[in-house]
């Protein structure tokens, strides 16, 4: 929180303190914006994390088809690939794949985890969603061709306001999001290397109605 509002704080004075150009006005405007929103996003987090902290057993649990919801949370971000130009692959399989798990967590999850994959790929790369069956569980995967994350770090980047990495910006609470609702799902985390390079995120749960 500190560092938005020092920012803010820091253009309000340089604003005040005597008369600038138009342009100056605009481009601090344009900062003191950013770092709102990034403030916003920071304490929406922070909200989130302390109702999950303080629920005792998880709400509206119900049969979710992990590929419709990731098909559906994929076209959101959709806008976000194409302003980035980066190609977003969509692989859900025909049949249903269906989970226990409360509909409003798990599309928190996805959103995480396609959020970071669209800020870590480069301009022009690749993003890919895919929903796979694995005997009795059933697997989300999500790649991007990014930095990656490096074998020593894996450990800790669930872990709250711990960030890998400069790129992207964040809070370093995503994560720490995504795994609270991996756990409380009772999903299984692999953190690997993606085919292209980058990082591959991927949680795998029971099945609903068996193999």
């Amino acid at each position: 929180m500190r560092t938005p509002l020092s920012v803010i704080e820091a253009h309000t004075s340089l604003a005040l303190a005597q008369d600038r150009s138009e342009a100056w006005y605009r481009g601090a405007f344009e900062r003191v914006d950013l770092e709102s929103k990034r403030m916003r996003r920071l304490l929406d987090d922070l909200l989130w994390l302390a109702r999950f902290d303080a629920t005792a057993t998880p709400p509206n649990v119900e049969p979710i088809d992990v590929g419709v919801l990731a098909a559906q949370t994929a076209d959101r971000f959709g806008v976000v690939a194409e302003a980035r130009h980066l190609h977003l692959d969509v692989r859900v399989p025909s049949e249903s794949l269906v989970i226990n798990a409360p509909p409003e967590w798990l599309d928190r999850l996805l959103g995480v985890l396609l959020d970071n994959a669209c800020k870590y790929a480069p301009d022009g790369g690749k993003v890919s969603v895919s929903v796979v069956p694995e005997r009795a569980r059933i697997g989300l995967v999500v790649d991007d061709t990014g930095p990656g994350i490096p074998e020593d770090e894996r450990a800790r980047i669930f872990d709250r306001f711990h960030r890998a990495s400069e790129q992207g910006g964040g809070a370093g609470l995503g994560l720490a999001i995504a795994d609270a609702i991996v756990r409380a799902t009772n999903g299984r985390w692999r953190v690997e290397t993606a085919p292209g390079g980058g990082a591959r995120m991927a949680v795998s749960w029971e099945r609903a109605f068996g193999a």
